[in-house]
């Protein structure tokens, strides 16, 4: 599952690069079979956090897109090991400050970045 989350997320970083935007419904399928691998209380703990986590987003959404929420949730779900997704979004944060630091950028799509970290991470962590 984790080569089908990398090959949307290859698509979904061309279109945030060149529109700022991503279409988040392609992300669903990939939602769907992953939490199927999830008791039904974990499930809902994630669930609640990630609608509470896009509820503050709207309330200020100068910082992270919605659409970067919504890949930050579905890899949660499709690595299933929380220390993974710390060192995948560590990563991708790492790279995306290193970009904006080197190109003086103040706003950046970050999906690309996800996606570097994805690649990166899917080598050490097959």
């Amino acid at each position: 599952m984790s080569f089908m989350f990398t090959f949307v997320l290859l698509f979904l970083s061309w279109q945030d690069w060149q529109t700022y935007q991503i279409s988040s419904w392609l992300l669903m399928p990939i939602i769907w079979l992953a939490s199927l691998s999830f008791k039904i209380m974990d499930m809902l703990l994630v669930l609640g956090i990630y609608i509470l986590t896009l509820f503050v987003n709207k309330l200020s959404e100068k910082y992270i897109g919605s659409g970067d929420i919504d890949i930050m949730f579905t890899n949660f779900l499709v690595l299933n090991d929380p220390q993974q997704w710390l060192l995948w979004l560590t990563l991708s944060s790492l790279l995306a400050y290193g970009y904006a630091h080197s190109t003086k950028r103040i706003q950046l799509p970050f999906v690309p970045f996800l996606t570097i970290a994805n690649i990166l991470n899917l080598s050490f962590y097959p």
